[in-house]
């Protein structure tokens, strides 16, 4: 992931505050960012969908009405994906009421993520807090005190991954309640924008010995162009070590690396083959 340098502006007096990393398991406090603060989460906005849902209470009736909006940006700093979210067109039907408290996204198991709320751009509520999972699936966003009262709107939030592909395989829930402290109900929507994880097809050459050393050739198939690949061991499928050799810039659809022998594991040793950019 990105590193998170203090950035200092002119004479020293202003720091740049940039996304947080979450990782499995954590909840932190965001402290909110503009797209002039936090420039990683700027760039070319590859897709955008507006999902309508409506929250019903425990009897059926619709308190609360909206519309997440998914988008999905690449970087113009580090190339990779940036999905923003937000809740809009906020509503309550004739004679009832109801607000939102926060939306879980789906769809994130596999990658880093640095995540955080805008001050800046459409709507008026900015996302106070994130959490995620122990499996690292879900992320969820409070928004701002777990009050979004319409007409009032969220500002967006996002997550910022390694990822250079995605889907529209994502799951939102938005959560609400017409009683302080009382029932939590939900929303639940498919179609949003997530990251996907690019396939490789490794295959295992003949173990050789190179200056004193047993390596087996891993032959890749369908690594991007201008990515590095990174070799992984494992004795067991759940813990997983880098290895120190790393392959120059792929530079086209089939790359070699090499696997290094581990003696220690007594020939059960597992390899596998990660894409990364040039800088991660």
């Amino acid at each position: 992931m990105k590193a998170h340098p203090t950035i200092l502006a002119v004479l020293g007096l202003l720091q740049a505050v940039v996304a947080s990393p979450l990782s499995r398991g954590q909840t932190l406090m965001l402290s909110g960012v503009t797209s002039a603060t936090d420039p990683e989460t700027t760039g070319d906005v590859l897709a955008e969908k507006s999902l309508p849902f409506e929250i019903k209470d425990s009897l059926g009736q619709v308190i609360f009405t909206g519309v997440y909006e998914s988008t999905v940006v690449r970087s113009s700093v580090t190339g990779t994906l940036v999905f923003f979210g937000r809740v809009g067109e906020t509503a309550n039907p004739p004679d009832t009421f109801g607000w939102a408290t926060h939306v879980r996204l789906g769809g994130f198991g596999w990658v880093d993520t640095d995540v955080e709320g805008r001050t800046d751009g459409d709507g008026t509520v900015r996302a106070a807090q994130a959490g995620r999972t122990a499996m690292g699936d879900q992320i969820t966003f409070r928004l701002g005190a777990g009050l979004l009262q319409p007409p009032d709107e969220s500002l967006a939030f996002y997550i910022l991954t390694p990822a250079v592909a995605f889907t529209e395989t994502g799951n939102i829930t938005v959560f609400g309640s017409n009683d302080f402290g009382g029932t939590s109900f939900s929303a639940e929507m498919d179609g949003a924008f997530a990251p996907v994880e690019l396939p490789l097809v490794v295959s295992l050459g003949e173990r050789f010995e190179f200056e004193g050393l047993d390596f087996h050739p891993l032959v890749v198939r369908g690594a991007a162009q201008g990515l590095k690949l990174k070799v992984e061991t494992s004795p067991d499928l759940v813990t997983w070590t880098e290895q120190g050799r790393e392959s120059p810039a792929v530079s086209g659809e089939v790359a070699t690396v090499y696997g290094e022998v581990d003696p220690a594991l007594m020939g059960r040793q597992f390899f596998r083959v990660r894409s990364v950019l040039p800088d991660g």
